[in-house]
């Protein structure tokens, strides 16, 4: 074979080389820092309103002038009762029924409470943040929570 052929063949043959070193380098260097630095821990809400074995989650709120609505999950048997408390600003919210017997159907619970319609001051205003805790009854451990506020108008320029 003549010389002047030799030289690409050889090229060619030290760029593999040097590719495949590189490449073999690069995943020991991602499988070491792989190894010493773990990945972070992040915790999620399930994607789907599914109840989960043992938790308790808060999906939604629902909030008019007559009435606000929460619903959620509960990985827990039917019948099991949860309690709850709406908090304004990390207060309890002195009129919520926080003794009110909330029951798990089909891993499903709802809480409804009527607003000041009828007079009462019984309101949710523009302002606070509000956050509700829900927990099992006889476990106060198990429980779940939701946070909120309310967007007031936007302000007008006069």
């Amino acid at each position: 074979m003549k010389r002047s052929m030799m030289l690409p063949i050889l090229f060619a043959l030290w760029f593999v080389l040097v590719l495949a070193v590189a490449c073999g380098n690069a995943g020991a260097a991602t499988s070491t820092s792989q190894t010493s630095v773990p990945p972070p821990t992040v915790t999620t809400r399930p994607t789907t309103h599914e109840p989960v074995e043992g938790q308790i989650h808060v999906y939604s709120v629902h909030n008019e002038p007559s009435l606000i609505q929460f619903s959620g999950t509960a990985g827990l048997p039917n019948g099991t009762i949860l309690r709850s408390q709406l908090y304004a600003d990390s207060t309890p919210v002195p009129w919520w029924p926080a003794g009110h017997d909330i029951s798990v159907q089909n891993g499903q619970w709802t809480i409804s409470v009527a607003l000041g319609d009828d007079g009462s001051s019984r309101e949710i205003l523009v302002g606070p943040f509000y956050s509700i805790n829900v927990w099992e009854r006889d476990n106060p451990a198990r429980h779940g929570g939701f946070s909120f506020d309310l967007v007031g108008p936007p302000a007008v320029n006069g």
